[in-house]
C-alpha cells in the first residue's frame, strides 16, 4: 500500500529542512490517546445502538446496521487515530487507509458472526477481523518488522475490550450495560491499535534518527 505515501521513505520527502515543529508520539501517548479517543467514538456508536437500535435494525437490516455504524467508527476514529501518525501530511494520507482496513475488520467480523453465531462466532470474528485489520497497517507503514507484535497488541486489546463488554452489558443490562459495553470496547481496542500504530512506525522514527531530525515525543 505504498500508493498512500506513509513508509519511511515517503515520509522522509516530505519532511521540512528544519523539522522542529514534527510531532512523534511515544508509546505511552499513543496507547493514551487510542484508548480514550476510541472510547469516546465507541460510546457514540453504542448510544446509537442503544437509543435507536430497533430502528437501524428494522430499517437497515442486522447487515445494513453494523456497516452503518462500521462508517461511524470510521469517520470518527479516524480523524482520532491519524494525530498519532508521524510526518507532515501523513494523517489525512493515513485516514483513507484506515477506511479500509477498519471496513476490512468489520466485513471479516460480521462474515463470522453470520455464519457461527454466538460466542465462536464472536471469537473467531474478532480474531480475524483483528488480525486483518493488524496486517493492512503494516503493509500501510511498510512496518513489518513489528508486525507481529502489532497484530497481537491488537488482538488483546480487542478481545479484552468486547468480551470484558459483554459480561458488563449481561450484568447491567438495558442502556446502561450497552453503554459500559462500548466504554469497554472502545478503551480496549483504542489502546491496541495506539500499541500497532506506535509499532508499525518503528521505521520510521528509526530513520529520523538516522537523520538527526529530533523527537519530540
Amino acid at each position: 500500500m505504498k500508493f498512500l505515501g506513509l513508509t519511511p521513505e515517503a515520509v522522509l520527502k516530505r519532511m521540512p529542512a528544519e523539522p522542529t515543529a514534527l510531532q512523534v508520539p511515544s508509546w505511552p501517548r499513543s496507547l493514551l490517546a487510542g484508548a480514550l479517543g476510541f472510547a469516546a467514538v465507541s460510546l457514540l456508536v453504542f448510544g446509537t445502538w442503544a437509543a435507536a437500535g430497533k430502528w437501524f435494525y428494522g430499517h437497515l437490516g442486522e447487515a445494513g446496521a453494523y456497516l452503518a455504524w462500521a462508517l461511524i467508527f470510521i469517520a470518527g476514529a479516524g480523524d482520532v487515530f491519524s494525530r498519532l501518525v508521524i510526518g507532515p501530511g501523513s494523517g489525512a494520507r493515513f485516514r483513507g487507509g484506515f477506511a479500509l482496513a477498519f471496513l476490512a475488520y468489520s466485513v471479516a467480523w460480521m462474515a463470522a458472526w453470520f455464519a457461527l453465531r454466538g460466542q465462536t462466532g464472536e471469537w473467531l470474528g474478532a480474531v480475524a477481523g483483528t488480525t486483518v485489520f493488524g496486517l493492512l497497517l503494516c503493509a500501510m507503514f511498510d512496518g513489518w518488522a513489528g508486525c507481529l507484535s502489532a497484530v497481537f497488541g491488537l488482538i488483546a486489546g480487542n478481545v479484552a475490550g468486547y468480551f470484558l463488554g459483554s459480561v458488563l452489558h449481561t450484568h447491567w443490562g438495558g442502556t446502561t450495560g450497552k453503554m459500559l459495553w462500548g466504554l469497554a470496547y472502545g478503551l480496549g481496542f483504542g489502546a491496541g491499535i495506539g500499541h500497532a500504530l506506535y509499532v508499525v512506525q518503528s521505521g520510521i522514527r528509526q530513520r529520523l534518527v538516522e537523520s538527526a531530525a529530533p523527537l519530540p515525543g
